[in-house]
C-alpha cells in the first residue's frame, strides 16, 4: 500500500515539476496583464485627484496567482516542497519498517542456524563409576591393587576411571577432565574440582562408538571411622562429581558435568555411586 502511495507521490511531483518549467517558459504572458494592470493603477489615481497614493486592489488569491507570474512560481515551488516532504516522510517510515523487517529476519535467521548447529553437536553422557578400596594413598606411578567396593566405603578410596559416550552426530575433542567429591548432606551451589587431568594426545569421542575409558588424576579419597559411620547411617552422603571438558567440530569450548552419590537406589542389595541426591544444578550442567 506504502509504494502504491510512494509511486503516486513521484509522479504528482513530476507533474508539478513539468507546470513550473511550462511557467518557466511562458512566464513573458504574464507581462500584458501586468501592463494592463498598471494602466488600471494610473487611472485610478487621476479620478481620485492624481494622488501618488498606490492604493491596492482588492485582489483575491486565486487572481493575484493568474495576474503576478511572482505569485504563481511562489505558489508552484510550495507546492512542489510540501509534495516532496510528504514523499520523504512516507519513503522514511517505509524504510524504517523494511529495517525492522530485515532485524526480525536477521534474528530469525540466526536462530535457526543456531539449532541446526545444536542438532550437529556432541552429547556426552557418563556411565555410574566404580569406587574401588585400597590398603593407603594410590600412588602416583604404577599399578594399583584394589577391589570394587559394594557396601560400606573404606578408609581409603578412589574412582579408577569415568566412562564416557558421544550420542550425538559430531565428533567431541577431549581437552581435559576435572574430578572431585565432599562428605556431607548437601552440596554447595557450585563443585570445587580438586583434580585435573589433561590426557596426552587429542582423545577423540566419536559418535555412535561404544563408550570411552578415562583415566581419572590420580587421587585419594580419606575418610575417618566417623564419616564411614555416618555416611552408613545417610546422616552425610558421599558425593563424587565429574567434568568433561571437550572441543566440538567448530573449535567451540563446552563442559558436560555429572555428579553421583554413594548409595543403594533400591533400598537393599548393593551399595554404588548412583546420579541420586538431587544435586544443585551446577553439578550436572551442560554447556
Amino acid at each position: 500500500m506504502v509504494r502504491v502511495w510512494l509511486r503516486r507521490i513521484t509522479a504528482l511531483v513530476l507533474f508539478w515539476s513539468y507546470v513550473w518549467l511550462v511557467a518557466l517558459s511562458v512566464g513573458p504572458l504574464f507581462h500584458p496583464l501586468v501592463q494592463e494592470h498598471g494602466q488600471g493603477n494610473a487611472q485610478y489615481d487621476q479620478a481620485n485627484g492624481g494622488s501618488d497614493l498606490k492604493e491596492p486592489l482588492g485582489e483575491t488569491f486565486w487572481v493575484r496567482l493568474t495576474t503576478d507570474p511572482v505569485a504563481f512560481f511562489t505558489a508552484v515551488l510550495a507546492a512542489f516542497t510540501i509534495v516532496l516532504g510528504g514523499s520523504t516522510i512516507l519513503l522514511w517510515w517505509e524504510t524504517r519498517k523494511g529495517g525492522e523487517i530485515n532485524r526480525r529476519l536477521a534474528a530469525a535467521s540466526e536462530l535457526s542456524a543456531r539449532a541446526a548447529i545444536g542438532i550437529e553437536l556432541p552429547i556426552i553422557r557418563a556411565y555410574l563409576p566404580n569406587l574401588n578400596a585400597v590398603d593407603g594413598p594410590v600412588p602416583p606411578i604404577g599399578p594399583v591393587a584394589s577391589i570394587t567396593l559394594t557396601l560400606s566405603p573404606s578408609a581409603f578410596c578412589y574412582v579408577p576411571e569415568v566412562k564416557f559416550q558421544n550420542f550425538g552426530r559430531t565428533n567431541a575433542f577431549l581437552d581435559s577432565l576435572r574430578i572431585g567429591w565432599e562428605v556431607c548432606r548437601n552440596l554447595p551451589s557450585e563443585p570445587l574440582y580438586r583434580f585435573t587431568i589433561v590426557p596426552r594426545g587429542l582423545p577423540i569421542c566419536l559418535p555412535g562408538e561404544p563408550e570411552e575409558s578415562v583415566d581419572t588424576p590420580t587421587h585419594t579419597i580419606v575418610l575417618t571411622n566417623d564419616q564411614i559411620d555416618a555416611i552408613d547411617a545417610r546422616e552425610v552422603f558421599l558425593w563424587f562429581f565429574a567434568e568433561y571438558r571437550y572441543a566440538d567440530f567448530l573449535g567451540n569450548n563446552h563442559a558436560a558435568r555429572f555428579c553421583w552419590q554413594w548409595a543403594c537406589p533400591d533400598g537393599v542389595g548393593d551399595h554404588y555411586l548412583a546420579a541420586v541426591g538431587n544435586p544443585p544444578k551446577g553439578y550436572t550442567r551442560h554447556t
